[in-house]
């Protein structure tokens, strides 16, 4: 029996393969989905910006691969929650679609969520969180010359099908998904640092546990343990420089790249 769905997905497909062979680098990346983030994110100020690292996938093969940089918007207002906290305690819940930027990190599987430090500063904030909601999409920020810009159909499947699809199969995924999430939130807490002591991993390791790890599926905290412990060892120092963070962010981005691929043959059959 023939599947009207992956009909449509692969015509889809098919189209945006011809228009972005046809058109280069210059043509929109691929829409992206934006992993729920079981929590509020605390944001991290480095310079210009107070950000933090955030897990996603690409919902759509045949668009190229974001660049590091790239910007996105959000395809639905509401999906993401900004809070902010003043040194008095108080907390303002604040316009996610005005505040914050969202741009490309490392591929299709990381991005940067970021407030700009001066707004931070002017609001009067010392602390400031992110709550991403279930089923949010990533669309690229329209250019003007965009010779392959995103359809109202194309849209639709990505925020409707195609996301539904992931949320399944990558959002909820209880083993790579949970350590991802536990990795993240060790490189966010990591900030600046590349290289810490083992005596600050050991802390590192129970501050992740303590906030996240506490009703992790045995899955993921054994994926989550054997990652963080293979960064603690040689692996961090094969990295050109050697970088603890680094080595955490390719873990992280390996458990990501696994469950798009699983996500993407599934798409593929129609299952």
């Amino acid at each position: 029996m023939k599947n009207p769905i992956r009909n449509l997905v692969l015509a889809l497909f098919g189209a945006g393969a011809m228009m972005v062979s046809a058109s280069g680098a210059s043509a929109a990346p691929q829409a992206l989905g934006l992993v729920a983030s079981a929590g509020p994110v605390p944001l991290t100020c480095l310079g210009p910006d107070c950000a933090a690292e955030f897990s996603a996938f690409c919902l759509q093969h045949e668009r190229r691969p974001p660049q590091q940089g790239e910007r996105y918007t959000l395809a639905e207002a509401g999906v993401l929650k900004l809070v902010g906290e003043r040194a008095d305690g108080s907390r303002v819940t604040l316009d996610a679609g005005k505040e914050v930027t969202v741009s490309a990190l490392r591929t299709h599987v990381a991005v940067k969520i970021s407030m700009s430090s001066h707004r931070f500063d002017a609001l009067g904030l010392v602390k400031a969180f992110v709550e991403v909601d279930t089923k949010a999409v990533l669309l690229p920020v329209p250019k003007d010359d965009d010779p392959s810009p995103f359809s109202a159909s194309e849209i639709e499947l990505v925020t409707g099908t195609l996301r539904a699809t992931g949320d399944e199969l990558v959002d909820r995924d209880q083993g790579r998904m949970k350590a991802a999430r536990m990795t993240l939130a060790a490189v966010n807490q990591l900030g600046s640092s590349h290289l810490i002591s083992k005596d600050r991993q050991e802390i590192l390791y129970d501050s992740v546990i303590h906030t996240h790890g506490q009703s992790l599926p045995a899955e993921g905290r054994e994926l989550f343990d054997k990652a963080f412990e293979g960064c603690g060892g040689t692996e961090a120092y094969m990295l050109a420089p050697p970088s603890f963070k680094g080595c955490l962010q390719s873990k992280h981005d390996g458990f990501l790249g696994t469950l798009n691929k699983g996500y993407w043959d599934a798409i593929r059959t129609g299952s």
